[in-house]
């Protein structure tokens, strides 16, 4: 059925219909009670990433219990301790670095399962790392992980090298 109005067109169906669907969009009285469930700590936690010392998670160590109680977002991993002066932080080879992150999402997965508001979808622990080659390195080729250029030599390599390089890191990275 269409109707004119002031010259203009207008098809009721069509405007039953956006109305109609225009509620879909918001959410249901359920769902906002469980979104302002969600604690205001885990909100801001979600927006922190912070480093820790160790090749492993200590079930009982502060890391563990941030990561189980959702009171961050991420982790950020290092070769070198700036207190300590030695490279022995988190970063020893790529078998104890895969160990390590599955470790540190095992934490984040069994934190959602045992979380009062399990309808509210869960989200990864985001697990960062320096890896962009030269200088600043930590999948670095002396912890067993493949060889990287630095920028300017990057910058130098023909086009189907660095697609290889690209590659190789990207393979390496989602290996991890």
């Amino acid at each position: 059925m269409i109707l004119f109005f002031n010259g203009y067109r207008i098809a009721v169906f069509w405007t039953f219909l956006l109305f109609a669907l225009s509620g879909c969009s918001s959410p249901s009285k359920q769902q906002g009670e469980l979104l302002d469930e969600t604690l205001l700590k885990e909100k801001i936690g979600q927006m922190l990433i912070v480093g820790f010392d160790g090749f492993k998670v200590e079930t009982n160590s502060p890391i563990a219990r941030a990561i189980q109680h959702r009171q961050l977002g991420g982790v950020i991993l290092f070769d070198y301790d700036l207190k300590k002066k030695t490279y022995r932080r988190n970063i020893e080879s790529p078998a104890q670095l895969k160990k390590l992150t599955a470790e540190l999402q095992s934490l984040a997965a069994e934190a959602d399962r045992y979380r009062a508001n399990t309808a509210v979808s869960s989200y990864p622990l985001i697990i960062a790392v320096d890896y962009e080659g030269g200088e600043v390195n930590r999948l670095n080729s002396r912890y067993g992980f493949p060889e990287t250029y630095s920028a300017q030599q990057f910058a130098k390599l023909p086009i189907q090298q660095k697609q290889q390089q690209t590659q190789s890191m990207a393979k390496t990275l989602v290996w991890l």
